[in-house]
């Protein structure tokens, strides 16, 4: 069996520097996540489990990493459907602005590592492959950019959609939401817009109603029936989550609220 929470030299690194972001990511096999999230096992076929560990950095000029917040979620997948973790994590990975095919890598290097690591002897009695995901997530200051500036633009988790939110992960310490409000809340999220073109988004939020601050590079906003007012997805999210069901601009209730339709 292999070393109880052994780490390989396994990493990976997705660099775009004109938008300012860079992933690094390593695996490590890790048994003490174990205990931390539910799953079934299977007796036929091996378990993977998968934490996504993040951290997210700024990175100035002179080469300086500062951690400033980071996260903790989980995928599971039975049997050879590692690769399928894509669905499971792809929302999450996608508010760190990854691109779809910078999340495939991720997702097909992970699964190959869980697959190597399965096959090795010394794993042949294992029911369960508890994998451990370190993510690096870059802000990367760029020429003439001020570091205020980079802050205003930090991908963090406090500026992301409440992980609870979304159904396929679970983070650690999860809290149990409501499932009406928790599929309200979904859906909200769900029909987030990534700001790409901030003179653009000043015509339709020129300030979130309940932070006052404007839109930003990277920010997603959502615009909420029934009255159409705008704000970062994570605002509204975490103020609907607090059980304020009201709209801050207009003060109309927004839930609950019947969408027409199916959720994706």
């Amino acid at each position: 069996m292999a070393p109880r929470g052994s780490v390989v030299n396994f990493f990976g690194v997705a660099e775009r520097t004109t938008a300012g972001y860079e992933y690094r990511y390593r695996f490590s096999l890790d048994d003490e996540i174990a205990p931390l999230y539910r799953y079934t096992l299977d007796p036929d076929l091996k378990t993977y489990l998968f934490e996504i560990r993040t951290s997210f950095i700024i990175k100035t000029i002179d080469g300086r990493d500062q951690i400033v917040d980071s996260e903790r979620f989980d995928a599971c997948r039975h049997g050879k459907e590692t690769v399928h973790i894509f669905t499971d994590v792809s929302c999450r990975l996608a508010e760190y602005w990854m691109t779809k095919d910078e999340i495939k890598e991720l997702v097909n290097k992970a699964s190959d590592f869980a697959a190597q690591t399965a096959n090795d002897p010394r794993n042949a009695r294992r029911s369960l492959i508890p994998i451990v995901v370190r993510l690096e997530v870059c802000t990367v200051q760029q020429e003439n950019e001020t570091v205020d500036l980079v802050n205003d633009r930090v991908i963090r988790a406090d500026n992301l959609v409440p992980i609870c939110v979304w159904p396929t992960v679970t983070d650690v310490g999860r809290e149990q939401l409501d499932s009406q409000l928790s599929l309200y809340s979904l859906r909200v999220a769900m029909m987030r817009r990534r700001v790409e073109d901030i003179d653009k988004e000043l015509t339709i939020m020129p300030l979130c109603g309940i932070c006052s601050r404007g839109p930003k590079i990277g920010t997603h906003i959502s615009v909420i029936p029934p009255c159409d007012h705008a704000f970062h997805t994570h605002c509204i999210v975490r103020r609907l989550l607090e059980n304020n069901y009201f709209c801050s601009t207009c003060c109309v209730r927004v839930y609950p609220y019947r969408f027409d339709g199916p959720l994706f």
